[in-house]
């Protein structure tokens, strides 16, 4: 199955020395938004711990996002540490806010599973980014909708929301 270009373009960022210096090693990423800006498009990718449990991750709030153009992922348009943002301040950093495996993901068994569904969310990604770079309707909204809702940690949904709320509540579905 061919790669997604959107899944791509993250990894491509996630292992540059751009990102290796400026976001901690320990952090992952999580599920980009998109960003247009003066008729060019952007990928905000942010940023979160998850420490190992017994049943599978705990998951602290978002704490950083790296904003980089779509075409050059080796460069960034913006880097932003949530912890010292004004309306970010009551955020406790120190205590998990969720943990992962969440409930929709239940009748998923397998990592090759989880991963398949991974996929097809970033394909969904792709389609989105050919619909707005040819400024046509997106046609998979509904699909990318299901299958955000599916995937999405609802534990960290907030703080995806503070960072682009009509992008994340677009395509969330509690």
């Amino acid at each position: 199955m061919e790669q997604s270009r959107m899944k791509e373009v993250i990894h491509t960022f996630n292992h540059s020395e751009l990102c290796r210096k400026l976001i901690p090693a320990e952090l992952a990423s999580g599920w980009p938004c998109l960003k247009k800006v003066r008729g060019k498009l952007y990928i905000v990718i942010p940023y979160f711990n998850r420490m190992p449990v017994k049943s599978g991750y705990a998951l602290y709030p978002i704490y950083c996002s790296a904003t980089i153009p779509w075409k050059m992922p080796e460069k960034m348009l913006d880097f932003t540490v949530y912890t010292i943002q004004e309306n970010w301040k009551d955020v406790d950093y120190s205590k998990p806010v969720g943990f992962f495996k969440h409930k929709a993901l239940e009748d998923i068994r397998t990592k090759d599973e989880y991963i398949a569904l991974c996929n097809r969310l970033y394909r969904c990604y792709d389609e989105m980014v050919l619909a707005v770079l040819e400024n046509k309707p997106f046609a998979g909204e509904e699909k990318m909708a299901g299958l955000f809702s599916k995937l999405m940690e609802p534990s960290l949904y907030p703080f995806y929301e503070k960072i682009n709320k009509k992008f994340y509540s677009n395509f969330y579905k509690m």
